[in-house]
């Protein structure tokens, strides 16, 4: 960490979080991962967002507010496209209202490819509305979905996720259903590439 190696400090947080490492209790886990990311290291900068959205089990609770300012504080130098993911993952946890599906949808547009997969993956995992409303959203945008962008996982939402499946040849990657990994990863896939 003293060597200035990326990510140091993120690691060294995550042994001390757990007891394996000396440490200053949770206050100079955090004040460490502040010093190493206002010197620029972006992965304890993420880290330390992570920390303050999610806890860390009983050593620290969730408070989106500070994960929030602190986003703020290093969105210049963690750059847009991982700021727009922390974002959403910030909005993730906040619910699940109209206003929130649809801020999520217009930003993951925002991402590369390969981020928002990384972002429907959470999505998946952490909102599953609105991972339904991003796949409806994109469906919709390629005349596959006529439906409310609701988030709803309704018989028109699952007959619309089985057409596309059944059009890209993925149908045994979608068959255990539209909430699993492979069903994400086809879906996503199709939904996330820019429209031609």
């Amino acid at each position: 960490m003293d060597g200035g190696v990326p990510g140091a400090a993120a690691v060294l947080a995550r042994l001390q979080l757990d007891g394996a490492f000396p440490a200053q209790g949770v206050s100079g886990v955090i004040n460490m991962l502040n010093t190493a990311a206002n010197s620029g290291d972006i992965e304890s900068a993420r880290f330390l967002i992570g920390l303050y959205r999610d806890g860390y089990g009983l050593l620290l609770p969730p408070d989106p507010a500070p994960a929030n300012d602190f986003l703020n504080s290093v969105a210049t130098s963690i750059g847009p496209e991982a700021t727009t993911v922390e974002r959403i993952h910030l909005e993730v946890v906040s619910g699940e209202s109209a206003d929130t599906l649809a801020s999520i949808g217009e930003q993951i547009s925002t991402l590369s490819k390969g981020s928002a997969m990384q972002v429907l993956e959470i999505l998946r995992r952490q909102n599953a509305r609105a991972y339904v409303y991003v796949l409806q959203r994109g469906l919709a945008s390629r005349g596959h979905y006529t439906g409310p962008l609701s988030g709803t996982l309704d018989a028109s939402t699952i007959r619309a996720f089985n057409a596309v499946c059944a059009e890209l040849n993925a149908e045994r990657a979608c068959a255990p259903g539209p909430l699993t990994r492979g069903a994400s990863l086809t879906l996503g896939n199709y939904v996330l590439q820019p429209t031609t």
